[in-house]
């Protein structure tokens, strides 16, 4: 057994699982934020917080309280609140909890606030509290730590009001009483701000189209390019509008002008491999379109070859895109110039 596994199991049995006591009380009840107690009003994107509880079960023959490790019930139990006497309190309209981490990033686009604010941003770091190295229900290892630690994620839409939010935990303990960070004596809470989400316009994209990405056997491919500011990444989209669907492209124009047929599409972020038969999937031709992948580009296509027939739409198509920070931005395609171009707005 190593040192550590010692440590915990020494440290365990500090929490006597005395399941016959009914006494029970908290001896450490507390709420406090981990990083940047801000984050965007988007519905999405998550502030980190922890919740530190100690609880204690009055051991008779002995007299004394002993401290005992939380019931899953009790666990199941621990929510957060707006800040009030109220121990039954629940989360302000718009707001929610997360019992673990979603795929957005912390933290903020440069310019979002002060460079003295954005100099000390490090929301991943948990260096302040380097004595609890415990994972989310397990007993801390450490002689500081008495209580257990719950790590949980807030987040709020964009219809909350852009000020701060005091909020408290509370608890249920299984004996049926409730408490909150609020009612005990040591009073705890956090201060979480919602930043008004940011707006990407077309005017912010870096736009460059391909000529190149294909000619030949009678077959023109142009690929257009949008990259997003900031490095930011693509990591949903949603589309409306669209005239077809295929498992790569979703095509809002398909017209046949004069003999030529054009045939115009967005590209999924998701996309690394695209060939002509990805285009138009009745011909034969595997070959390879020259296609940059990265999901920091809105991509589409124009493809122009000679063909008799046209499936006979030119819509516009909305494209929502949510970026790594969780903000949406909203565009939309049609084609251009006799449907030789295609072109792209905000939404």
């Amino acid at each position: 057994m190593t040192n550590e596994n010692i440590s915990r199991q020494n440290t365990t049995e500090k929490f006597q699982n005395i399941q016959n006591y009914s006494v029970l009380n908290l001896g450490w009840f507390k709420i406090t934020s981990i990083g940047e107690p801000r984050m965007y009003a988007n519905g999405n994107q998550q502030c980190k917080v922890e919740i530190q509880v100690e609880k204690l079960v009055y051991d008779e023959q002995n007299s004394r309280w002993v401290r005992q490790s939380l019931s899953n019930n009790e666990i199941n139990n621990i929510k957060i609140a707006e800040y009030s006497a109220n121990v039954f309190a629940s989360l302000p309209s718009g707001w929610f909890k997360d019992d673990t981490k979603n795929k957005f990033d912390f933290g903020f686009i440069p310019g979002s606030f002060s460079e003295s604010d954005e100099s000390s941003l490090d929301v991943n770091s948990d260096k302040n509290f380097e004595t609890n190295l415990i994972e989310d229900g397990f007993l801390s290892v450490t002689e500081r730590a008495s209580y257990q630690v719950f790590t949980r994620y807030l987040r709020c839409s964009s219809s909350v009001p852009i000020q701060p939010q005091k909020l408290m935990a509370t608890i249920k303990l299984d004996n049926g009483q409730t408490y909150s960070t609020h009612t005990v004596n040591d009073e705890s809470y956090v201060t979480i701000t919602p930043i008004a989400p940011y707006r990407i316009n077309v005017g912010n994209l870096l736009n460059h189209r391909r000529d190149d990405a294909y000619t030949a056997n009678g077959y023109d491919v142009d690929i257009y390019y949008w990259q997003l500011p900031y490095s930011l990444r693509i990591l949903e989209e949603a589309f409306s509008g669209q005239g077809y669907t295929s498992s790569k492209l979703l095509y809002f124009t398909d017209k046949k002008p004069k003999s030529k047929r054009f045939i115009c599409a967005t590209i999924k972020s998701n996309v690394t491999y695209l060939t002509i038969k990805d285009i138009v999937d009745y011909v034969n031709d595997t070959s390879s379109v020259n296609l940059k992948e990265n999901n920091q580009f809105i991509r589409a296509l124009r493809f122009a070859f000679n063909s008799h027939v046209s499936t006979n739409y030119d819509n516009r198509m909305s494209y929502n895109i949510t970026d790594n920070f969780g903000c949406v931005h909203k565009y939309i395609f049609n084609s251009i110039e006799n449907f030789n171009m295609l072109t792209i707005s905000n939404g």
